[in-house]
């Protein structure tokens, strides 16, 4: 099992004793162990996936520090969840939607990560730097659909749906639960773009580790 686990994630049997030492393939209790296989069942191999195993295994530990304080993986994941559910019923986000996050290095950025790869949507990820009509043409190149910006970021010409107020969202979300993806949605990056404009280059995320 750890060379399959190995193989999948491209580092080679080598790299075996290195998880085990770091915890990545220490042992699980059965029932936090069934919590990540629904995740995985649920949210395929994507950011969710990630989170909603960390939360099953290791609830209670420090997952973000900001200058908000700090959350565990717990709270994390279901913040995230409740930001799906809120993103899903204002937006309608979901499979083949495309949803851009320009977030600084802040909580908000891993809710929403997060939130968009439980809902399967493609997520365009922006680099916080990019604007004016440079940044219109991505957002209008990739056909998004939703922005989620932090409102302390410079205006956007986007006359999509877009959101800075996570936390009115995740309220909005509460307890409620967004349709399951049949696939994952994929990551899209952005290319440096010395020479133009950056274009977006998808990934699919099919390595687990």
């Amino acid at each position: 099992m750890l060379g399959r686990l190995a193989d999948l994630g491209g580092f080679g049997l080598e790299a075996a004793p290195a998880l085990i030492r770091n915890g990545l393939l220490s042992p699980v209790h059965p029932s936090a162990l069934a919590r990540v296989v629904e995740a995985y069942r649920h949210f395929h191999v994507s950011p969710a996936t990630g989170l909603a195993a960390a939360a099953a295994r290791w609830p209670d530990r420090p997952a973000v520090v900001d200058e908000e304080g700090s959350l565990t993986f717990a709270e994390l994941d279901a913040r995230a969840a409740a930001l799906a559910a809120g993103l899903h019923r204002r937006f309608g986000t979901g499979p083949g939607r495309t949803v851009a996050v320009m977030w600084p290095n802040h909580r908000g950025f891993a809710e929403a990560v997060a939130a968009v790869s439980r809902l399967g949507a493609d997520l365009l990820l922006l680099n916080t730097g990019l604007a004016g009509p440079r940044l219109r043409d991505v957002l209008r190149r990739e056909g998004v659909h939703t922005l989620i910006a932090d409102p302390g970021l410079p205006g956007v010409g986007f006359d999509g749906p877009r959101t800075g107020d996570l936390d009115a969202l995740i309220e909005e979300g509460g307890a409620g639960e967004a349709p399951i993806p049949r696939r994952p949605g994929r990551l899209v990056l952005l290319t440096s773009g010395t020479t133009g404009v950056p274009k977006g280059a998808p990934r699919r995320l099919s390595r687990p580790l």
